[in-house]
């Protein structure tokens, strides 16, 4: 344990590595207040600075409407609303309903018109009340079932046209029996849910965060002992060729752990300290960003993306350090590994080919970031079966790991019996 400690030492210490510390915790903290994260991958507006946000408006209309979405819930509060929009102080003058129909709905015709109702005779001050449009998000939440259910229709569909025959007709019964379970079988329940969503956003920035810190402390790791000239002494030492590289990758892979706790267990409690824990039991997908049919609640998706993500810094950590005892120049190690972890979130031309796409998903930078891994649905035809890839994701990351720590040692040993 001494020479693993000696190790970690020899990272905490390192000039590169204390500055790489100190400019990574000043910039998540302020990625976490004052920045904003991807949109595409948030359902509502978590991904605002807090500065941002009215959250103790967001806490009172979510409680309003907490509980779970039924035929019941839905008529009481569409019933509120319908009386908003029937209220004749909030609709705008005769002449001006005319205008409205003849300019802006000119293309409708009369039928269509009437079946949107008085909602587009809204008074502005109505509809852009807070009043008014806390019934939007309930609107929305209340065909939860229904759109799961067209979704899974869609998907099934795509994949008969894009494989004609036993192979098309298998990955779309299995999605039209994964999304049968979320529109039938599944509990979707109302709540304010800020901190689940604000908490699994900030995972998007952890290649710049935890990456980073990963990344400039494990690349020296072998390919300092190359370039110092050191790797002759470590073979000739008492403690054995063995153990003092087992020693470097235990301290590689302690020091990855701790650096994805510290991150997190300060985003966690700073974003729960700001945006409270409510709304644990509500539903995460809304079937636009993220319709993947997983019958996760809001806290559960949370903890697989948490999950998702350990693994992920865990991964890329075995990645630097096969890197490392290849590479006899830490300089290059990471550049290499810089290439590795930021790559991925630059836009190329190819970028949106399925077969980059499907590449990406296993990436360690994708597993790192988490919350895109669980976003969709992508069935893989395996062996006759339908298998999501998120759990061939999973499955390859922890065979990486493993496969880094006899990959390195490997090459590690081979380097010093060559020199």
């Amino acid at each position: 344990m001494s020479l693993t400690r000696l190790e970690l030492k020899k990272m905490l210490t390192s000039p590169i590595t204390a500055v790489s510390i100190v400019a990574v915790i000043a910039l998540n903290a302020y990625m976490l207040l004052f920045g904003s994260q991807d949109p595409s991958l948030c359902a509502t507006g978590a991904y605002r600075s807090p500065f941002q946000t009215d959250i103790a408006r967001l806490q009172q209309e979510g409680a309003y409407f907490a509980g779970e979405i039924t035929t019941e819930w839905h008529q009481k509060y569409n019933a509120e609303v319908k009386a908003m929009r029937n209220d004749c102080a909030n609709l705008v003058p005769d002449a001006e309903k005319e205008r409205i129909r003849r300019e802006d709905y000119r293309e409708f015709t009369d039928e269509a018109i009437a079946e949107l109702g008085n909602i587009i005779y809204l008074k502005e001050s109505v509809w852009s009340s807070p009043v008014y449009q806390k019934y939007e998000d309930m609107e929305v939440s209340s065909r939860f079932h229904q759109a799961a259910s067209k979704t899974g229709a869609v998907i099934a569909q795509d994949y008969r046209d894009r494989y004609p025959g036993l192979k098309g007709e298998t990955l779309a019964q299995k999605a039209e029996e994964m999304y049968a379970r979320m529109s039938h079988g599944y509990t979707a329940r109302y709540n304010y849910k800020y901190g689940y969503e604000k908490l699994r956003i900030m995972h998007t920035t952890y290649p710049l965060t935890i990456g980073l810190i990963i990344l400039v402390a494990l690349s020296p790791l072998f390919s300092s002992e190359y370039s110092a000239k050191t790797d002759a002494l470590i073979l000739a030492s008492k403690h054995g060729k063995k153990r003092l590289i087992y020693s470097k990758l235990k301290a590689g892979f302690i020091f990855a752990a701790l650096s994805w706790a510290a991150i997190q267990i300060f985003n966690v409690c700073v974003i729960f300290g700001i945006y409270a824990t409510t709304g644990a039991e509500a539903y995460w997908q809304d079937w636009m960003m993220f319709w993947a049919p997983f019958p996760f609640n809001q806290m559960q998706i949370t903890i697989v993306t948490v999950a998702t993500s350990f693994l992920g810094a865990v991964f890329f950590a075995g990645v630097v350090i096969i890197i490392s005892a290849y590479s006899k120049n830490p300089f290059i190690s990471l550049l290499i590994g810089g290439i590795m972890l930021f790559a991925p979130t630059f836009s190329f031309a190819f970028a949106n080919s399925a077969a980059f796409q499907t590449i990406y998903n296993f990436l360690p930078t994708r597993v790192l970031s988490a919350v895109g891994e669980w976003q969709a649905l992508e069935l893989v035809y395996l062996l006759g079966k339908a298998v999501p890839m998120q759990f061939l994701v999973i499955a390859l990351a922890v065979l990486a790991v493993a496969a880094s720590i006899f990959i390195s040692f490997f090459a590690f040993s081979r380097h010093q019996v060559e020199n």
